[in-house]
């Protein structure tokens, strides 16, 4: 939701909107019964009101991308809940909110194509059939074993709990990163990275429903928090965007996550309606 927030604070749409919006506090006003108060001027409200139509007109697009995985995918979870699969060989898989997979078995082997999002998977072993998982221009590749992908801004990365993963990109198939447990690696631009080692159970944190992140600009928490959240984030300023957070938070209660680290950064929060929020 932020990308889409972040391309809305931009869009002619918005520009538009407030536009209008400015128009009709600058005209003359009409006699009004009295109100009740109301924390903020009717034309501030307005505004908000305004931009959250043009939010409509700009990220609305978004529900064609979900039906587009809706009609490829085998397998999807949706906002705010994790769903957990059994396939045809026994496997198991585990699909965090907002992810898609596709599955492929045949007799000589098993394929999986992450399509979006986080999975986890627990590879029943079959020397017969190797199962591989192909996500964003890589690929992992295994006999049994448990291990993590995720699609991320940042390229895919793998990371092992058990066992050995081969990971190569498609750019350079035969250049294979093999990691043992405990071990990660991020496949860019068709290619691998260099392994690291890595806190597995942190990186794999989603299984528990938690979000664990170190000095991530507020802008990449809120992204990640979008697949557990049903509404938009709007990061109205760079200074809001930029400010450098950590922390360690469940992810069923997203709007609390983002009031507190609202106050963490000093931004004021603006809750539109229940599905709009805004920082500035």
């Amino acid at each position: 939701a932020s990308r889409r927030a972040e391309a809305l604070w931009d869009s002619d749409e918005l520009g538009t909107a407030l536009g209008l919006e400015r128009a009709a506090m600058e005209a003359p006003a009409s006699p009004a019964p009295p109100r009740r108060p109301r924390r903020r001027s009717s034309g501030f409200t307005r505004a908000v009101a305004a931009m959250a139509a043009a939010l409509a007109l700009v990220v609305g697009g978004g529900h064609f991308n979900d039906l587009r995985y809706a009609l490829t995918a085998d397998y999807t979870a949706g906002t705010g809940a994790a769903e957990s699969v059994t396939l045809a060989d026994g496997s198991r898989l585990v699909l965090n909110a907002g992810t898609a997979v596709s599955v492929d078995f045949s007799p000589g082997e098993r394929h999986v194509t992450l399509l979006r999002g986080d999975a986890y998977f627990e590879v029943t072993p079959d020397p017969e059939r190797p199962f591989e998982v192909a996500a964003d221009g890589a690929v992992a590749r295994v006999v049994g074993t448990a291990f993590g992908v995720s699609i991320s801004p940042d390229g895919t990365g793998v990371a092992v709990r058990e066992g050995r993963v081969a990971v190569s990109g498609d750019r350079d198939p035969d250049h294979r990163v093999d990691l043992r447990a405990g071990r990660m690696v991020t496949v860019a631009g068709g290619r691998p990275g260099v392994a690291r080692t890595v806190d597995v159970d942190q990186s794999l944190a989603w299984l528990d429903g938690r979000l664990i992140f170190e000095n991530w600009p507020l802008a990449r928490v809120v992204a990640a928090l979008d697949k557990y959240h049903a509404g938009v984030v709007v990061l109205a300023s760079e200074r809001v965007r930029d400010y450098r957070v950590s922390g360690n938070y469940r992810v069923d209660d997203p709007p609390t996550v983002i009031r507190e680290l609202a106050r963490l950064s000093g931004a004021e929060v603006i809750e539109a309606t229940d599905y709009l929020m805004v920082l500035r």
